[in-house]
């Protein structure tokens, strides 16, 4: 019975406490606030923001809770420093009904017109605003005494968001498509003003602008409109020269040239009888010669006009021929001027990449070579183990590559688009953490390995982060048998060729992989010194699963799936259809280690035949169709870090670290 009432005693307390608590809230306050990217920032505008708050005494001190509402509407999105609205885009559903996700806020804490302190409030949410609900402590030990009624949380702002993420693709590729439009517009105009290269220069602005079928299209109906002014050019040329001249037999020939261009125009027609009479009178003022030429014309006349429509057609299909290569000629000139401001660039890029990992280098591998001796192995003592390792590596990664080429041949625009085969080559920057139990015959640890990487000239790209593992190894002192096991996530990007113009193409592969390496490793000592060098080679055995599988299949309709890899003696045309098939396909490659203890970690894994595989947006391609299906790349992955190694020891004897000083 006695327990009984104290039972209830404390229930009695846990409800008054409740109680007050629940009457110690202050007002749910309503906020709009507003958010604009910061300048150079890509992101929506959004005119308002619901924010609602309360103050709240929580068991003697004062919390502040705060929630958003979840889906809001933007009123405009910033792109490149440029506003773009829902009527400028003419798409409101891009605008509306945006999620938002990872919103933090700053604010002032008032009490009435005393400002207090500033607050963040971090990763907000939808969630009630309460005891139990997502709240802050803002001040310690309140214990009541002021009212909590005469608390604000004013001046708030947005400081990080993340809103509307998964429209952002979306929205920047309607954006390009408006400008490209703007740019064929502008060429348009300089068109009508006869200005053919400003007219070319804009077209080349739209067709690197955006890429999409809609904009080639318009692209190449203006081209035609080129080809039509620059017609016309030739055209008003041959007249004014003609009109010119004073040779009767120069002026028709201008004049002939002219009706290929035109034939149903009357002025040219009208100017040709009259040089033509003109001909004919002075050729009856030079003699009989010239009559009895004219005799054996009219006797001719039913085959004249076959000959005639023949040399006509001739000198038409000349003049364009003309044209084209003119056109062609232009167009090379183009593209070799900008593989050359190209190769520039990527000459920039190369020296300041080199200068920016050399100063790193400095910084990272400072002090390769100072040990010491107070963590190191010591034989029969050493077990626990701890390990840190970064430096530089290099990856060289096969990749499926969408190519898509805008360019001209004889004359005429031509669009390319087709899977080829290209490697993702990437600068990286490495880092190990290690840990694991060790004695000389035995031992083992598990591992985390972030990778991330670009290439010197920043058109490929490595995002590896979630990487580990473990390995175990046992056997003599010196010799060991080990097992290796590792997975995670690699992400390859090549979003552009920097180098040439023409290439719009992209290669991307997003693919979970998993590894397995078996092989043997020699230890030994420096001479005269307790710091263990260890060789290690091995066989790897990897596979992969697709992490991106299935992107593209709202693109083609009634097909499996449109994320196809290529893998060697296949008999479907070289690539993979469906998820569960590369699962079951092991890759064979060969590994190498050189590790110093305290000094460095090289490693170098190779893969002769690495199939190509990656998002493949095209159905054709000569690289994955007979016998060059059967051929895979190079994949390497080498890495030189600096290792950081501490072992712990039942004694740190002194005798024993007395030698090394």
């Amino acid at each position: 019975m006695k327990f009984v009432n104290i039972i209830f005693f404390m229930s009695l307390i846990t409800i008054s406490v409740f109680a007050q608590n629940e009457n110690e809230r202050g007002e749910l306050i309503h906020e709009k606030i507003s958010y604009k990217p910061s300048l150079g920032t890509n992101g929506f505008e959004i005119a308002n923001i619901e924010i609602r708050y309360r103050f709240v005494n929580c068991f003697g001190d004062l919390n502040i809770g705060v929630a958003v509402k979840s889906k809001v509407n933007a009123t405009a999105y910033w792109y490149n420093n440029k506003r773009y609205t829902t009527f400028t885009l003419n798409d409101p559903s891009l605008f509306q009904n945006l999620n938002i996700s990872g919103l933090s806020v700053n604010g002032d804490i008032y009490f009435d017109q005393q400002l207090l302190k500033s607050f963040d409030f971090k990763y907000i949410t939808n969630y009630d605003v309460g005891c139990f609900g997502d709240v802050k402590t803002v001040l310690e030990e309140w214990r009541k005494r002021n009212d909590i009624k005469s608390y604000r949380y004013r001046n708030i702002k947005v400081i990080s968001e993340r809103l509307g993420d998964s429209r952002k693709y979306d929205i920047e590729k309607k954006i390009k498509s408006y400008e490209a439009q703007i740019l064929i517009n502008d060429a348009k105009t300089l068109l009508e003003q006869g200005d053919v290269n400003g007219t070319k220069a804009k077209l080349n602005e739209a067709r690197k602008m955006d890429s999409s079928q809609e904009t080639k299209d318009k692209i190449n109906e203006l081209n035609d409109d080129i080809l039509e002014e620059e017609k016309r050019e030739r055209y008003n040329e041959l007249i004014a020269n003609a009109d010119q001249s004073t040779d009767l037999n120069r002026k028709k020939e201008l004049l002939s040239e002219a009706i290929l261009l035109y034939p149903d125009e009357q002025e040219v027609l009208q100017k040709m009888r009259a040089v033509e009479r003109e001909i004919e009178a002075k050729n009856e003022q030079n003699g009989s010669d010239l009559n009895n030429d004219n005799e054996l014309d009219k006797n001719t006349k039913e085959e004249e006009p076959s000959k005639t429509t023949e040399t006509s057609e001739q000198k038409k299909k000349k003049l364009e021929e003309e044209k084209k290569r003119k056109q062609q000629e232009e167009y090379d000139e183009w593209k070799n001027k900008a593989k050359e401001q190209n190769a520039e660039v990527v000459a920039a890029y190369a020296a300041s990449t080199m200068t920016f990992a050399i100063f790193l280098g400095k910084i990272m591998y400072a002090n390769l070579g100072k040990v010491n001796p107070e963590v190191a192995f010591i034989p029969l003592e050493s077990d626990f183990y701890l390990g840190l390792e970064f430096g530089f590596g290099v990856t060289n990664m096969p990749i499926i590559w969408n190519s898509d080429i805008s360019t001209m041949r004889n004359g005429e625009s031509v669009s390319e688009e087709e899977i080829t085969k290209r490697n993702s080559f990437t600068l990286d920057f490495n880092l190990r953490f290690r840990f694991g139990y060790e004695r000389p015959q035995y031992g083992g640890y598990a591992y985390f390995e972030p990778v991330f990487g670009m290439s010197p000239l920043f058109d490929s790209f490595q995002f590896s982060p979630l990487r580990g593992g473990g390995r175990v190894f046992g056997g003599l002192s010196q010799i060991k048998l080990f097992y290796d096991f590792g997975t995670g996530q690699r992400r390859y990007s090549k979003p552009y060729d920097i180098i040439d113009p023409e290439e719009y193409g992209s290669g991307l592969s997003i693919h979970n992989f998993y590894r397995h390496k078996f092989g043997l490793s020699y230890t030994f000592n420096d001479k005269e010194s307790f710091i263990r060098n260890h060789l290690s080679v091995g066989l790897i055995f990897e596979r992969l699963s697709l992490a991106n599988f299935d992107i593209f299949d709202d693109q083609y309709e009634g097909q499996e799936n449109d994320f196809e890899v290529q893998i060697l003696n296949d008999d479907r045309n070289g690539f993979y259809r469906t998820n569960n098939d590369i699962r079951d396909q092991y890759i064979t490659g060969v590994y190498f280690q050189y590790k110093k203890d305290q000094w460095f970690n090289l490693f170098i894994n190779v893969f002769a035949n690495y199939p190509f595989h990656g998002e493949a947006k095209f159905r054709k391609g000569d690289d994955f169709t007979g016998d060059s299906a059967d051929k895979g790349g190079a994949f390497v992955e080498i890495g030189f870090s600096r290792a950081l190694d501490f072992w712990s020891s039942k004694s740190m004897r002194e005798k024993e670290r007395s030698k090394y000083k």
